[in-house]
Parts: structure tokens; C-alpha cells; sequence
């Protein structure tokens, strides 16, 4: 619209030269010449408003951006600060606990001679200095500032049978049933390998500690398509399960395997017990 304005200006001022001619120009009275004179005129003022208004735009979206930029910079450092203050809770609370926990087992363990409670002790110990160091790892994303933190998931499906292990040392009777080709295994996305790790620990935790079963299966198949986890136990079910918690980790596995496009099923099983089953699909550049 502008450049239309500026063009018709522009027209009516050389109108007379292109009627008259050149030699025909002396022609015009006073009057005409002062017309002309201020077509001109108005087209530098109006040129210099459409300069003016542009400069004022391009300052107020400059101005517009520092402060974005600020607010921005406020929340990053609200952000961080609370992350902080998380990790110093975080550190102080639970770390403090389960180094207390660890060091009661192992002073237990020396002093009994009961090698079934050495080995409920030991397992304690294990499990206890392991979730430090997950611990440890989780307080170090929380009190990253940048990008530098490492990322890398700690755990995968080729942590799955230790884990299975483990649950088993403290009396569980569980069976695992690995039916992933050991070639594919390593080929499988690290979130993904990591995710089917976190479901496997979550059920088990939920069928150990409020199901009470007597026989748990923990099932890993995948192919070129997807992974497919199943954790099916024969205890007393749902309705134990979320007496307790508040279904804060059936909750936590559902959107893990939803942020990677996948489904989770959980319910009771026809036959008695409880079944976990999460089907996730493998990204392209895993294949």
C-alpha cells in the first residue's frame, strides 16, 4: 500500500512533463510550478514517515526481545535455583537414609552367622549402593546449568537379568524369559533399552512389595518393529497394589512408554494375579 501511495505521488508530479513535452515546460505560471514543486514535497515528507514508522517498529520489536530475553533469563534462573533446592532436599533426606540403611546391613551381616540372613544382608547392601549411585546421578542432572550433564540412561535390557537376579536373592520366585536375540539387543534405542529397564523394576517392586505373589515372569521379546515387556505375577492384584503409593508408579511407567509412542496395559489377569505389559516401538535408527 505504501509503495502504491508513493508511486501515484510520483505519477502526478511528472504528469505535466509527459503532456507538454520538454520544450513546453516553461510554459506553466507561478501557480503550476508551485503545485509541482509541492507534489514533491509531500512525497520526501510522506517517504520520511514511512522511514520513521519502521524505525520506531523495528525498535519496538528490538525492545520487545530484550525483555522476552530477560523474563527468560529470570525463569532459567528460577528454574535452577528450585532445581537446587530439590537436590539439597534430595541429598540431605533420602541419601542420608539409605547410607544409614547400608551401613546397618553391613554391620548386621558381620555380625550374624546365619548365611540366610548373610544373604538377605548382602542383597541390602547391594541394592542400597545401588541406588546411591542413581542417587548421585539424579543430582547431577538436577544441578546441571547447561547441556554439558551427562544423559546417558544408567540401565538397559542388558541390566534386566541382574535385576531379576537381584529380586530373586531376596526370596522372590521369578523366571525370566529373554527372547531377544543377544545381536538385537545392543541395536535397540538407549531411552528405549532404558525404559523397558524402569518398567521391569517398577512392576517387580509393586508385585513384591504388595501383591504377594508366589511366582512372578518377567518376558522381553522384540523384533524389527517394537519391544514388547511383560511382568505377570499371581498374587492378589490391583486392589493391593493401589492401597499403597497412590499409583504415583503406575503412573511414572505410563508416560514413559508414552513418550516414546508406545502403550502400557496393566490389570488383573483372568486367572488370578496381576499383568503389566508395555509395547514400545523401536525408532527408525534402531533398525
Amino acid at each position: 500500500r505504501v509503495s502504491a501511495t508513493i508511486l501515484a505521488i510520483a505519477l502526478v508530479a511528472v504528469w505535466p512533463i509527459t503532456f507538454y513535452g520538454p520544450g513546453e515546460i516553461d510554459a506553466f505560471d507561478g501557480g503550476a510550478r508551485f503545485v509541482f514543486a509541492m507534489f514533491f514535497l509531500v512525497g520526501w515528507v510522506f517517504g520520511s514517515q514511512v522511514r520513521a514508522s519502521h524505525d520506531r517498529q523495528a525498535a519496538l520489536a528490538e525492545h520487545a526481545a530484550a525483555t522476552q530475553a530477560a523474563v527468560d533469563a529470570v525463569a532459567r534462573q528460577a528454574v535452577a535455583e528450585e532445581r537446587n533446592r530439590i537436590a539439597r532436599e534430595l541429598h540431605d533426606a533420602v541419601g542420608h537414609a539409605v547410607n544409614v540403611m547400608v551401613m546397618q546391613a553391613g554391620a548386621a551381616r558381620m555380625a550374624t552367622q546365619d548365611d540366610r540372613a548373610v544373604g538377605s544382608l548382602r542383597e541390602i547392601e547391594r541394592v542400597g549402593r545401588l541406588a546411591l549411585g542413581d542417587l548421585d546421578r539424579m543430582l547431577g542432572l538436577l544441578r546441571a546449568t547447561d547441556d554439558t550433564a551427562p544423559l546417558e540412561p544408567a540401565y538397559g535390557l542388558a541390566d534386566i537379568g541382574r535385576l531379576v537376579d537381584g529380586v530373586r536373592a531376596a526370596g522372590a520366585d521369578i523366571e525370566f524369559v529373554d527372547e531377544c536375540p543377544a545381536e538385537l539387543d545392543p541395536t535397540v534405542e538407549r531411552t528405549t533399552s532404558a525404559t523397558a529397564y524402569r518398567i521391569v523394576q517398577e512392576a517387580l517392586t509393586n508385585a513384591v512389595k504388595h501383591a504377594g505373589p508366589a511366582h512372578i515372569e518377567v518376558v522381553l521379546r522384540c523384533d524389527d518393529r517394537e519391544l514388547l515387556v511383560q511382568v505377570l505375577d499371581d498374587g492378589r492384584g490391583a486392589a493391593a497394589t493401589a492401597t499403597s503409593g497412590g499409583g504415583r508408579g503406575l503412573i511414572g511407567m505410563r508416560e514413559r512408554v508414552e513418550l516414546l509412542g508406545g502403550r502400557l496395559t496393566t490389570g488383573p489377569r483372568a486367572g488370578g494375579g496381576y499383568r503389566v505389559e508395555a509395547r514400545i516401538p523401536r525408532a527408525e535408527d534402531d533398525r
